[in-house]
């Protein structure tokens, strides 16, 4: 009986075993499965690859994977397998050359746009049209002059321009759109049913032009709220609006600019060298389609630029202000030692990606990235249209940057950081053959850091190059706006000094340069004295400097407090031997002797006429009228394409026309403008930053 019982138990045991057996081999691969089923989606919802060696107990030296890696990467070197492995890993490029390799001139993507962001800002409580009544006004226009007699020139000078054009419909869509752009602004209607026709279709052939805010700025300021009678061009808008949406969807969601969009090669990371001037990109004309269309997507990829902007405030040598190039790619490699010690499996923000033929662990931030392999950080006078943007952006959304309440950083206080750190670390008194005690310029700089042991703090050197360029006339609109919307009247004189400074180059050089390097004034001698200039050539003043190397900032280190000093690192230094003492000028160059090197303009003075604007409509002072018509009649009007008449006409025209109220316009970074709206609410509580916020 007892032994009939057992034999029962054990068949019993033995079945269950049995089962248990082959239910641990069906799970056994089951696993495996998810596991590469997790792997090859890992690239949409950010997973770190799952190492099976790791799972089962190999040995954590982390050869294995390695070897594995090594194998696969064979398969990147080839363009074909390539396009394929992109689909499920992002690639990531150090800047717009690499992209061209894997550009595809025939290639015709006929995929319909997808939406791609996890996360859609919802719009700000208090709807963007109305504004308080303690919200600052830019216009104090109070008397009308008519200028009739310029705004006549002005107008001759552009439908001479337009007569010159046989067929529009050879033109390409830019021009087109900029002809129509500076009619609407203009109140001409004449080529809108000539142009409409070419342009009312989207047929996909559109160029690598597509990634500028060129065309799409043109098209809303076309539009400028009458999109009800055009839904053609509104259309056209939409489309190519959400073709440019397709740049923003990377890992960290900041735009790849130039975005190049024909070719398979699409799963890509923004560009390890990115131009910090370029990364507001398209913030003015998605804000105001949003406004149009209510696309929560473009108030999406606003919102994460504008957040991934001040999340980076302290991550660079001078707080708030970025060098000429940034890594705006999130992305910060694994290291191999780190891989081995199974870091990628730890954080869901590890992302496997491709670069150079091989996979790489990517740790996913939030920031932008210092570049990489650049000793001195140059902060470039273009970068200025980064923070001119974003003070536009917030004029034109009504003093709304998407801050929310409780926020560890505010957009709008680092756009306040960033105004300051420019007026106080970027300007300087030229030495010029003319009283320059009002005038100011910008300047380049580079910047160096190293650790202070002794005073435990970052040692931040602020070199300036005293090199000007013509973009560096945006400064003056900078502070002239931030003056007014930010209550500080000081930076308006400062944004009145640096118009000054240009005009005085322009009458002494006969021309704005796109780019000139001077000289700071010198102690006791304010106006330019050639004689002390050869004394200081002669006593090395060129080559002394203060950028000297120290101890390393690490890691540990990058937290300390940091101190500014202000020093030289002139862009040019003069030799003594190309010195002709005797006539006291330049043996091999026909520029002054106060200039140092000098590049001729190439370009109109776009920069500066529009920082008259702003001056004149916020001062109501007739001289800076009186400067501008005396550059609109040094320009050659004959010589220009129709985009350089047309973006001139639009700045002139809204400096003469004093119907024109600057509140109601911001003007884009191609000099279009675009619709403010906005209703003065008398119940509307909302206050509104200033500079004094900042103490």
């Amino acid at each position: 009986m007892i032994l009939r019982i057992l034999l029962h138990s054990w068949k019993k045991f033995r079945s269950i075993l049995l089962l248990l057996a082959t239910a641990s081999v069906l799970f056994y691969y089951t696993f495996e499965n998810e596991i590469e089923h997790l792997n090859s989606f890992a690239y949409t919802d950010s997973l770190p690859l799952i190492q099976s060696s790791v799972l089962h107990g190999a040995a954590g030296d982390g050869s294995a994977a390695t070897a594995g890696l090594s194998e696969v990467s064979k398969e990147l070197t080839d363009k074909s397998s390539l396009s394929e492995k992109n689909k499920y890993f992002p690639i990531l490029l150090e800047n717009s050359n690499e992209a061209l390799e894997y550009q595809l001139e025939e290639y015709d993507s006929k995929e319909p746009f997808h939406w791609f962001h996890p996360f859609y800002e919802k719009k700000t409580i208090v709807p963007y049209k109305q504004v308080s009544s303690q919200y600052p006004t830019l216009n104090s226009i109070s008397s009308i002059h008519s200028n009739a007699l310029i705004k006549e020139e002005l107008l001759y000078h552009w439908t001479t321009r337009i007569k010159r054009i046989t067929e529009y419909r050879h033109l390409d869509l830019q021009t087109n759109l900029s002809i129509l752009s500076t009619d609407s602004f203009l109140q001409l209607n004449e080529s809108l049913a000539i142009i409409k026709p070419s342009i009312s279709t989207f047929d996909d052939p559109m160029d690598q032009r597509l990634w500028s805010s060129e065309i799409l700025g043109s098209l809303v300021s076309v539009l400028n709220g009458k999109e009800e009678k055009n839904s053609a061009l509104l259309k056209l808008t939409t489309e190519i609006s959400d073709m440019l949406l397709r740049s923003y969807d990377t890992p960290n969601y900041l735009p790849q600019i130039p975005f190049y969009w024909k070719t398979t090669i699409q799963n890509r990371y923004a560009f390890q060298k990115t131009e910090t001037s370029m990364l507001a990109t398209n913030i003015l004309e998605f804000l105001q389609l949003s406004h149009i269309t209510n696309n929560i997507q473009l108030d999406s990829v606003i919102s994460q630029t504008l957040k991934t902007i001040s999340n980076s405030a302290h991550l660079f040598d001078i707080d708030y202000l970025f060098p000429a190039f940034v890594d705006a790619s999130g992305c910060r490699p694994l290291s191999d030692e780190k891989i081995a010690k199974g870091e990628h499996l730890r954080g869901s923000n590890v992302l496997k990606s491709m670069q150079h033929g091989k996979y790489i662990q990517c740790s996913i931030k939030e920031t932008l990235l210092p570049p990489h392999k650049m000793e001195d950080n140059l902060i470039s006078l273009d970068t200025t249209e980064l923070y001119l943007t974003i003070l536009k952006a917030y004029h034109l959304n009504n003093g709304n940057l998407y801050d929310k309440k409780g926020a560890g950083t505010s957009v709008t206080k680092s756009l306040l950081h960033a105004i300051k750190m420019i007026n106080d670390t970027m300007l300087f008194r030229p030495w010029l053959p003319t009283d320059s005690q009002q005038l100011l310029l910008p300047t380049s700089t580079k910047t160096r850091i190293h650790f202070d042991v002794l005073e435990d703090k970052n040692e931040v050197f602020i070199g300036k190059e005293y090199k000007v360029t013509s973009e560096g006339a945006k400064v003056s609109s900078l502070l002239t706006i931030a003056g007014v919307l930010f209550n500080d009247t000081s930076l308006i004189n400062q944004g009145k000094a640096v118009a000054y400074g240009y005009y005085e180059l322009f009458k002494l050089l006969n021309q704005i340069p796109d780019s000139v390097v001077l000289d700071k004034s010198i102690p006791d001698y304010s106006t330019f004295d050639a004689r002390k200039k050869i004394d200081l050539i002669k006593h090395t003043h060129y080559k002394s400097t203060n950028m000297q190397h120290g101890v390393k900032v690490t890691e540990n280190t990058k937290e300390k407090p940091k101190h500014y000093t202000n020093t030289d690192a002139h862009a040019i230094i003069p030799n003594i031997e190309d010195v002709n003492e005797e006539q006291l000028c330049w043996k091999s160059h026909t520029w002054p002797f106060y200039v140092n090197h000098m590049t001729v303009s190439t370009k109109p003075p776009f920069e500066l006429i529009e920082s008259l604007i702003y001056l004149y409509k916020v001062t109501e002072d007739y001289q800076w009228k009186l400067i501008g018509e005396d550059l609109m009649h040094s320009i050659e009007w004959a010589q220009l394409s129709v985009l350089d008449t047309g973006r001139l006409i639009r700045l002139f025209y809204a400096l003469f026309e004093d119907h024109i109220n600057i509140d109601k316009f911001v003007i884009n970074s191609h000099y279009h403008f675009i619709n403010r709206y906005f209703e003065i609410s008398p119940t509307s509580k909302q206050v509104y930053q200033t500079f004094s916020d900042l103490i």
